[in-house]
């Protein structure tokens, strides 16, 4: 069963009832993904039930824009959370603090909730939405330390601590694993004392260094990775130990999707390994990590999501809704880089492309594009210039895939 089975196998109990469990975090990652701004105090002594949220939800005016989450996230992701609100288990579940940031010059995409239940309190981290600045700030991960949204994760967990005198679980699906992980080992000592368990659902991981230090050790007890056994997104650098590799629908980074993992009760149901592919993704994406500097890693993800960015679309569904006059401004800006850049960015590309299939919008949107004719093209346009003629209209000419 999946998540909205689960609501109809567990919903009528409270937390009272039957205690909180795994699967509960996972609801809890993924109904961050709607977007509650104005709907919700963004401090932590104003709460208001899921119930009321709903209403509030559904009362917005621009309630459509609201659940149109793009090609990333689940479209039945507003039907889960308007389901949790009509069960005894979520609706009088107190929420507070919903704070979101969207910063292009940063390259931040971040969000967090507090859910409260009696004596306990979850601060639950967003994972990467539609964006493609969300997407780019994954990247920062690899050369980056701390990233904008783990800054900001750090400070709002300790905000959250010091204003709720509970006992505290964190919670992140994705992106908001890793900054669940990251806000629970920066937390302050005496704040780390109050965390109970921090989930990381799917979440990618941390340089092998991270692990050794005492920040993390007074945490690492504490910590719980879950991940589904076509795993792409979790195998991204590397976790402190032994994690639970469960079931999930479908294949390939689909399996990244919440409402596809698998459920068995109040438990997920587990799988043996991960796949033979997830393991080869894995291997090949931390090679090209630990194999280059972090100056030549910033070079090249800014370049790659230069790319994205030159094509005048802010979301995986703009470029799926643009793909030709996007693809158009993608091979331009493409043409103009120098040769080394454009060598290492093809090589990043082709690698995702080949390890994530076709399966993700924005890695499939290259399939449209032939980067690789760029190569023998050009040395026909240098020989046009070198004749004294101009090759520019040329160069921005070149026929995408579906035109050739």
């Amino acid at each position: 069963m999946n998540l909205l089975d689960y609501l109809d196998w567990r919903g009528d109990l409270t937390f009272k009832d039957a205690p909180f469990n795994e699967v509960d975090t996972l609801i809890f990652s993924h109904i961050i993904y709607l977007h509650f701004q104005g709907l919700i105090s963004d401090n932590f002594k104003q709460t208001i039930s899921l119930g009321q949220l709903a209403e509030n939800l559904l009362n917005a005016p621009d309630f459509e824009e609201r659940i149109h989450l793009g090609l990333c996230i689940n479209e039945l992701t507003d039907d889960l959370f308007f389901k949790c609100a009509k069960t005894r288990r979520f609706k009088d579940i107190k929420v507070c603090a919903f704070r979101s940031i969207y910063d292009e010059e940063k390259c931040e995409q971040f969000a967090a909730l507090t859910f409260i239940y009696g004596d306990l309190a979850f601060v639950t981290y967003r994972g990467t939405d539609d964006t493609i600045i969300g997407w780019k700030e994954d990247f920062l991960l690899s050369y980056m330390d701390p990233y904008p949204s783990q800054s900001d994760a750090l400070i709002y967990l300790n905000e959250a601590i010091k204003s709720i005198h509970k006992k505290f679980t964190v919670i992140g699906h994705s992106k908001g694993g890793n900054l669940a992980v990251y806000a629970s080992t920066k937390a302050l000592p005496k704040y780390q004392k109050r965390i109970q368990s921090v989930y990381n659902l799917d979440g990618p991981g941390f340089l092998p260094e991270f692990f050794e230090k005492e920040d993390f050790c007074r945490i690492q007890d504490k910590v719980i990775n879950i991940f589904p056994e076509d795993d792409y997104v979790g195998g991204l650098q590397f976790h402190s130990k032994s994690c639970q590799i469960i079931k999930a629908a479908s294949r390939g980074i689909a399996q990244h999707d919440p409402l596809n993992w698998q459920c068995l009760g109040s438990k997920f149901l587990p799988a043996q390994d991960f796949t033979k592919e997830s393991k080869f993704f894995s291997k090949t994406i931390n090679d090209w990590n630990l194999s280059m500097t972090n100056e030549e890693k910033c070079k090249f993800v800014t370049a790659l999501f230069d790319l994205y960015l030159a094509s005048g679309c802010k979301t995986n569904y703009e470029l799926s809704k643009n793909i030709l006059p996007a693809s158009k401004k993608v091979l331009k800006a493409f043409n103009e880089m120098d040769k080394e850049t454009k060598k290492e960015v093809k090589r990043l590309i082709n690698m995702l492309k080949d390890c994530i299939k076709s399966e993700l919008p924005i890695f499939n949107f290259f399939s449209r594009i032939p980067l690789d004719l760029i190569s023998t093209l050009e040395e026909k346009f240098t020989s046009k210039k070198d004749a004294g003629e101009s090759p520019e209209n040329e160069k921005l000419e070149l026929p995408l895939k579906g035109e050739i």
